[in-house]
């Protein structure tokens, strides 16, 4: 449809009126694609587009007019809600009035900072209206935590009969979540997992007792075979993954002292080489882990509806996302990483990296206890997929992969203040704290618990308190209480760290007296003892390397909430709860003279200054409770779906207001989403297309088409960020497309366009047996056009250069290269390193003999020339033309190569190419951030340099190029298509399908609605049925509606040839269209 927007506004002089809307023929609302209104003197004050604005039929639009004020926006116009229209005729006249007075203020005066302090407090509470609705939709669905330990405590109870039974109650597992306040007190909820139960293994009978038993707590557990455990569970997530999550690569973690005695011990290199690094048994547990997460997967698709949430947990089932996303791939699921996640150098060093990632990205949330964790996951997915983080309306991260958006969510969570109180007067809490009490009596105390392993760094707080003792006069004052936990998961590194600990703290108590270091080992932490060490200790210390969610700081902060002395706690700047407490004294462990010292500051603080610390955290420690963090989470979900929903959009967007200086308020703008392609409707109106197709055939049915990326599938590149870098060149399109697009063409009704930006080389003789299709090269600067498409006299003159070349080229390979010649080349490029001529030149090619250029006109334009050079110009039975675009490019090139020269020179793994006909600038072999900060700067210098040629820098993935500034594909589609009207007598085609799938695409969108925009009734535009496609859903396309992928482009265009309409007797074989 065609809407032709008239509106009366009074403007004060060197102000005029525009318009912006929802969709992208008014600029998605953004200021800088606004829709420029016109005036004259005789019909001021009535403003009007010069030319009608064509939107998608049936489908509601919103809108507003706005002042703009030299040249640049101003403000919008001020009003409760968008202006709106649902069209449904050809041709709308839309005749308005425009306040121009009553305009949304755009300056931040002090006076205004009262009302926007007020908006902004609306949005909290809209937001938490919003969120509750959000939670409130999800009451009638399924949750399945899954994790693969469930939080439940198992004893087994022997019967006097033989026969065992179990007693299963809830353990404080962050993961039980079992607090009344929780989501999940209102939710249909099971739990996912496997249990441990001491002692023998489980007998069948028992294994049924114990999914009895479970299935009261709504628990649903799964068994596994104890070498599957081992090999899956033990090695690959506790040797391998577990490591590598804590920054350690594999090849460190080998070294380490604790697995070095098998490599000194073997007897022979074989031995030592098996010892040292076996590839077998690292698949076999790749392997096994598969097996496990697979298990997960087919439990959870069979007891589990289309709708349901799968909230997976850690590390150990990193390939469950992608699993269920095979198997289901409408799943609901999110993943939460409790763990750090590694730099993306290390994490790359797991061979499965790339596999684990895509698994992970298959999720819709994916979440992080602190955004140092979230950072590394984004610079992973950058670099290995590709993807780039966004936020979303309302402050959320968001990054895309494969068209999928997942949201990234940093939910900081704290622990349960109940259970805490409730724990401090259990009378064994109190007979403990008294105990320690009087043993310690008299003594400033430093406390802590730590996992007994390396990565705890509690070799490294020994050593600082050691150097505490040295500078203390009193050393008998103080004392360390250390309890290291011993779970036997990594049952090597405890046992080499447990003899390190105690052989120093012994020799400490031996040298300073007076038991200064209490040293003592538990299987696992209670947290009634944990509760009688916070009470006591003057200062809590963490010197942990690397660690993910470490809740006993906070534990310590509320234990202490009601004592006069509120204690100190002392972080590593490497734990997780460092960025969390606000109050914590941060120390780097490695710095023993600097912990020493804070050491010292810490017990020598003055009450008042603890009070201050306290208070900064105390408030978090008691309101971030596991309840607020998995509605938290919740909500992100919910917020997605809000997003990603067809035809809604985000509710913050929607309920958003500003106020101006006279009290009004103004919604925030909506962007009407790109919607799928209907594709019964789309062949409907390829078929009824003959129906209005006039009295000529030629040009009935228009496809104008991409290549790369919309007939032919992207090769990605697994290396760095470069799987967004995309390779099609020497490869052709499925045979399938091969074959419609040869019957499509062979029906005298269709006219097809392909446009690449590839050259004619790199494009080689793909299309060369479609005589019937126009070739655009070099988007669009050289083409051949179809058979269909020629005048009279070209279809004779392309025939009879035909005929010359046949004879004299016989045997002659150079004239189908096009290429310049060597010679010109080193002569531009003479002394200039870093330069690779990797693409050819698409304009005559250098020779003794300078060749016959014969200007033409395009039919149906004036707007530009095309030469066709004698003896390059015809190539495998096509006639190829060229742009005449009068560009000095020896003037350009000799600008430009010193100053690329001087970028190639600093930046490893760049180089320069030649183009057609410009010069680019690669950094696909250098580091790609490094890269992209080079390209911004060599931008803007390049532009600087050659402002006076009309010649324009573009960025492309991975690279820079200088071309004429005219040249894009929406020039040769306008040619195109009034090459068709000039055939058709200007009748516009019935059918017209443009499809592309990168952000220079939007140029062939936009030169078909422009074409479309310009015709009169006359010319059949009530007959015209326009389909704009986007090949991927995308947020940066003006298309109107979207396929998922080249699939679903092979599909349709299949089908469109087997139509009993496609006038040809071809037949094409090919998987019926996916609705």
């Amino acid at each position: 449809c065609r809407i032709h927007f008239r509106v009366k506004a009074k403007t004060l002089l060197g102000q005029t009126v525009g318009i912006g809307g929802s969709v992208s023929t008014l600029g998605n609302f953004d200021t800088k694609k606004l829709i420029h209104l016109v005036t004259t003197p005789d019909s001021y004050p009535v403003w009007y587009t010069l030319e009608p604005i064509v939107v998608p039929r049936g489908r509601q639009v919103s809108y507003s007019y706005c002042i703009i004020e030299g040249g640049n926006f101003k403000a919008y116009e001020a009003t409760t809600s968008h202006r709106t229209i649902v069209p449904n005729n050809v041709d709308i006249l839309v005749e308005e009035t425009f306040d121009t007075f009553q305009l949304i203020n755009t300056t931040s005066d002090s006076e205004d900072l009262l009302p926007a302090l007020s908006d902004i407090a609306a949005m909290r509470d809209t937001d938490s209206v919003d969120s509750l609705a959000s939670l409130d939709s999800m009451a009638e669905r399924t949750i399945y935590i899954t994790c693969y330990h469930l939080p439940v405590t198992i004893k087994r109870i022997q019967s006097d009969n033989g026969q065992a039974s179990f007693d299963a109650t809830w353990n404080h597992s962050l993961i039980s979540m079992r607090g009344d306040e929780t989501i999940f007190y209102t939710l249909n909820k099971y739990w996912v997992g496997t249990v441990s139960v001491p002692g023998n293994p489980l007998s069948d009978s028992e294994k049924e007792e114990l999914t009895r038993v479970l299935a009261a707590m709504k628990c649903i557990p799964l068994f596994f075979d104890p070498a599957l455990v081992q090999d899956a569970y033990y090695r690959y997530c506790k040797q391998i993954l577990w490591p590598t999550f804590h920054n350690v690569e594999h090849l460190d973690h080998m070294h380490a002292v604790w697995a070095t005695e098998p490599l000194t011990k073997a007897a022979d290199l074989e031995t030592a080489v098996t010892n040292f690094w076996s590839v077998d048994r690292d698949v076999r547990c790749y392997e096994a882990y598969q097996a496990m997460n697979r298990a997960f997967a087919d439990k959870l698709v069979s007891i589990s509806n289309v709708g349901d949430i799968v909230w997976v947990h850690d590390y150990h089932l990193f390939l469950l996302p992608g699993m269920l996303r095979d198997v289901r791939p409408i799943s609901k699921i999110i993943f939460f990483l409790h763990i750090p996640f590694p730099t993306s150098q290390v994490f790359r060093s797991l061979p499965t990296a790339l596999s684990i990632l895509r698994s992970v990205c298959e999720s819709d949330v994916i979440g992080f206890h602190t955004f140092d964790y979230a950072r590394h996951f984004l610079h992973a997915t950058r670099r290995m997929l590709g993807s780039r983080s966004h936020t979303l309306p309302g402050g959320l991260l968001a990054v895309t992969v494969k068209s999928r958006e997942l949201v990234i969510s940093m939910s900081h969570v704290s622990i349960e203040p109940a259970v805490l109180t409730q724990t401090l007067h259990e009378p064994d809490t109190v007979k403990m704290i008294n105990k320690w009490k009087t043993k310690l009596q008299g003594k400033k105390v430093f406390v802590c618990v730590d996992t007994c392993q390396r990565l705890s760094g509690c070799l490294l707080k020994l050593e600082a308190f050691r150097m505490f003792l040295e500078d203390s006069h009193h050393r008998s004052k103080y004392c360390l209480v250390m309890c290291t936990v011993r779970p036997n998961l990594r049952p090597e590194d405890e046992e080499y760290t447990s003899n390190e600990l105690k052989a120093m703290a012994d020799a400490l108590n031996a040298k300073y007296g007076s038991r200064v270091v209490e040293y003592f080992e538990r299987d696992h932490s209670s947290l009634d003892e944990r509760v009688a060490l916070w009470t006591v200790g003057d200062v809590f210390l963490l010197t942990s390397i690397r660690e993910g969610l470490n809740l006993m700081p906070l534990e310590y902060i509320y234990c202490r909430k009601d004592l006069p002395d509120a204690g100190v706690v002392v972080a590593s700047e490497f734990s997780a709860c460092s960025s969390l407490l606000n109050g914590s004294m941060k120390i780097n462990p490695f710095n023993f003279r600097n912990v020493a010292d804070v050491l010292h500051r810490a017990v020598n603080m003055s009450l008042k200054d603890k009070e201050s610390r306290r208070q900064r955290d105390l408030k978090f420690v008691q309101t971030h409770t596991s309840a607020q963090w998995t509605n938290q989470i919740l909500t992100d979900l919910g917020s997605k779906e809000s997003l990603s929903a067809p035809g809604r959009h985000d509710n913050k967007c929607a309920h958003m207001h500003r106020r101006n200086k006279q009290g009004q308020s103004c919604t925030q703008h909506e962007i009407m989403e790109s919607m799928p392609l209907h594709i019964p409707y789309v062949i409907s109106a390829y078929e009824n297309a003959l129906l209005t197709r006039g009295l000529t055939n030629t040009g009935s049915r228009v496809f104008i088409l991409d290549y790369g990326g919309t007939l032919i599938a992207h090769e990605k590149v697994d290396i760095y960020m470069k799987q967004s870098m995309y390779s099609v060149a020497g490869r052709e399109p499925s045979p399938a497309v091969m074959s419609a697009l040869k019957k499509l063409s062979e029906d005298e009704n269709n006219s097809i366009m392909i446009i690449t930006s590839l050259t004619r080389k790199k494009l080689g003789s793909v299309f060369d047996d479609l005589d019937n299709v126009t070739i655009a090269a070099s988007n669009g600067l050289v083409c051949s056009w179809g058979r269909g498409v020629l005048s009279m006299e070209e279809r004779i003159e392309a025939s009879a250069q035909s005929c010359c070349v046949s004879v004299s080229s016989e045997g002659d390979s150079e004239l189908d290269s096009g290429e310049e010649s060597q010679e010109d080349v080193n002569h531009i490029f003479r002394s200039r390193e870093g330069f690779k001529n990797e693409d050819e030149e698409d304009r005559p090619r250098s020779s003794d003999v300078a060749p016959v250029v014969t200007p033409r006109s395009p039919r149906g334009t004036e707007s530009f020339n095309w030469t066709r050079p004698q003896g390059d110009s015809f190539c495998a039975g096509r006639v190829w033309d060229q742009m005449d675009l009068s560009i000095d490019w020896d003037a350009v090139k000799s600008i430009a190569i010193p100053i690329m020269t001087k970028f190639t020179t600093r930046t490893n793994g760049t180089y320069m190419t030649s183009r057609a006909p410009g010069i680019g600038w690669s950094y696909f072999g250098a580091d790609p951030e490094w890269g992209e900060k080079q390209v911004v700067q060599l931008r803007i210098e390049l532009e600087t340099a050659l402002v006076n040629y009309d010649v324009r820098v573009v960025s492309l993935p991975a690279s820079l190029e200088i071309v004429p500034r005219i040249v894009h594909k929406g020039v040769i589609v306008t040619e195109y298509l009034r090459r068709i009207a000039a055939i058709r007598a200007s009748k516009l085609p019935s059918f017209v399908l443009v499809a592309g799938n990168e952000p220079n695409d939007n140029k062939m969108f936009d030169a078909v609605y422009g074409e479309i925009s310009k015709s009169r009734p006359q010319d059949g535009i009530d007959t015209c049925a326009a389909f704009s496609v986007h090949i991927g859903k995308s947020d940066d396309h003006t298309a109107g509606t979207y396929l998922p992928s080249v699939e679903e482009m092979k599909d349709l265009l299949t089908t469109l040839a087997n139509s009993p309409s496609t006038e040809t007797q071809v037949t094409v074989t090919e998987t019926p269209l996916r609705e």
